[in-house]
């Protein structure tokens, strides 16, 4: 998919004019537009290698099941999901600022860490999820008792049980 690009990426084509004081600034936008490529690069690099970590698969697996307790995993998300597992950084930029590469260990610890907290996310969103079923299988279950038991037989009047007769 290299025609689609993140924000950060898009180069604005310039019409460069050289007219007298303008000449500098231009010259500044243009090294400020290498300076954006080199991000670019960076960032694809980044991507790049975050995408074929070995941890990779269990981090969107775990994002996915994340998705699947909320609810919000649908048939068409699941597949959008596994036919473009792209994970999307972005960054805000501040000045000149670089992204630079983390380190392989740094990467595998990040990876470890994040497929970790994401795991621990879907737990804590299972617990009250399990709870509120448990609560609505109970509720379901006392509605049918009450539906279903038959009504008890009619009290007999108090009228009938001093012996007195309506006449």
């Amino acid at each position: 998919m290299e025609g689609l690009r993140d924000d950060c990426c898009e180069v604005l084509e310039r019409d460069v004019k050289r007219e007298g004081g303008e000449a500098e600034e231009e010259d500044e936008e243009i090294r400020g537009g290498r300076g954006e490529e080199d991000q670019c690069e960076n960032h694809d690099a980044l991507k790049r290698s975050i995408s074929s970590h070995p941890l990779y698969g269990k981090l969107v697996q775990a994002h996915l099941n994340c998705l699947k307790v909320g609810g919000a995993c649908k048939d068409d998300m699941t597949h959008q999901m596994m036919m473009n597992p792209q994970v999307h950084l972005r960054q805000h930029q501040h000045g000149e600022a670089k992204i630079s590469t983390p380190s392989q260990s740094d990467l595998d610890q990040f990876m470890g860490a994040y497929c970790s907290v994401l795991s621990k996310l879907r737990e804590a969103m299972e617990e009250p999820q399990l709870e509120t079923m448990a609560f609505i299988d109970d509720m379901h279950s006392q509605l049918e008792d009450v539906i279903t038991t038959p009504p008890p037989p009619p009290l007999p009047s108090t009228s009938s049980l001093s012996g007195e007769t309506n006449a």
